[in-house]
């Protein structure tokens, strides 16, 4: 009787890895066809709206002529479009890559003062189109860090975009660095808002794959619910933490 039950128990083992081992072969090959696909995609969109943009830029310059202000301000209108387009299936993409494990690193020895000014520099003009004022705060003696150049840039750009959605006109949001109060062998940077804030609920959530906050202005929901757990996979594969501190109405701190 003992040899049979131990016989059956050995068996039953077996047949649960066989099938775990099927599952885990078949979740591959699935995210293996949707990164195929996704690839396929982007490459198919990515060359018209390549055009869009070019031919745009090209009339808001004046290259094909002298337009009027209505007309400028419609070729913005469509830019910021294409913009949004192209960031969401690049979004897309880096999730797909983060589920297969293609999603790479290339750190190196850095100073963080360049990817927050540059992140600083692409999203200024925006930021005072909403009439939102962006500034940065980054001592000259910060240590250097050991981390993807691109990645950290891409981080910042989601943050700092995030807080321009959610952060009403007059507003403002502050990018900062400095040497971690709890480890001195880390950098921590933070970037804060004035807007409208998150609450306690919320704050468990906005990490998670295609969570979108509520926002009291309905026409700040823009995207896939992608940044911030795009935020969190390359702020954890370069070995840091991520989290947020926010109150209702006062405003967040990343």
């Amino acid at each position: 009787m003992t040899g049979s039950l131990l016989a059956n128990s050995i068996s039953y083992a077996i047949e649960r890895k066989r099938i775990l081992d099927e599952l885990d072969e078949t979740r591959r090959q699935q995210l293996e066809m949707k990164d195929r696909f996704l690839s396929h995609v982007s490459h198919e969109l990515r060359s018209p709206l390549a055009a869009i943009h070019q031919f745009v830029t090209i009339l808001l310059d004046g290259l094909a002529g002298e337009i009027s202000s209505e007309q400028q301000r419609n070729l913005e209108i469509i830019l910021r479009n294409v913009n949004q387009l192209k960031a969401m299936i690049d979004d897309l993409l880096d999730v797909t890559r983060a589920e297969t494990g293609r999603l790479t690193l290339q750190p190196k020895c850095i100073s963080l003062k360049d990817p927050i000014l540059e992140s600083y520099g692409t999203l200024r003009a925006r930021a005072a189109q909403k009439g939102i004022f962006l500034s940065t705060n980054v001592p000259n003696d910060l240590p250097a860090v050991y981390a993807d150049p691109a990645r950290v840039y891409q981080i910042l750009t989601n943050l700092i975009d995030n807080g321009i959605k959610f952060t009403p006109e007059k507003g403002t949001i502050t990018v900062e660095a400095r040497v971690f109060d709890e480890d001195p062998n880390l950098v921590c940077v933070t970037v804060s808002d004035t807007g409208y804030g998150i609450s306690p609920e919320e704050k468990e959530k906005i990490f998670e794959y295609l969570y979108q906050g509520k926002d009291p202005l309905e026409a700040s929901r823009k995207g896939l619910g992608l940044g911030l757990f795009i935020c969190r996979e390359f702020v954890s594969r370069h070995g840091g933490q991520i989290w947020v501190q926010s109150q209702l109405g006062r405003g967040s701190t990343f």
